[in-house]
């Protein structure tokens, strides 16, 4: 129901003046009282699964003996099927075209020139991978929107 039906029912019926607003004050306090109780609902589901996934991190970690580091989470290209090769080089042993895409010194990053394109190196290791023209200008269109 809006404040203006309310308000009109409330003058309807007879209240006025001071009474019209403590009525008014009363159906707020019910309103930011029930976003309270949602909030605080909500942020005890979160800290909950916060801590499971924080035990099942531990556990997974103590499984593995050799590896004391603690996994936080996956990673992002398992699974996606744009992702045409493993960013693990143990799991895709092609090696980076020379002079494109591999680190070559530590310098600070800096944005794209307004006409960056890929190169033709890039394109046809690309290629090579299994991807298609069209693949090779969505990707490319997708990095320069990143």
């Amino acid at each position: 129901m809006s404040i203006s039906a309310v308000l009109r029912e409330l003058m309807a019926a007879g209240l006025q003046g001071e009474a019209l607003i403590a009525a008014v004050e009363r159906i707020e306090d019910v309103g930011d009282q029930e976003k309270r109780q949602t909030r605080a609902a909500r942020n005890k589901r979160y800290k909950e699964r916060l801590k499971a996934r924080k035990a099942a991190d531990a556990a997974e970690a103590a499984d593995e003996p050799g590896d004391k580091t603690l996994k936080t989470s996956k990673t992002s290209y398992e699974g996606s099927p744009k992702t045409k090769a493993s960013p693990d080089p143990s799991k895709n042993p092609t090696p980076l075209p020379p002079g494109d895409g591999a680190p070559t010194s530590a310098k600070k990053g800096h944005r794209l020139p307004d006409n960056f394109r890929v190169s033709p190196a890039g394109r046809s290791f690309a290629r090579n991978a299994g991807w298609t023209d069209a693949e090779i200008d969505e990707a490319e269109a997708e990095f320069v929107d990143h």
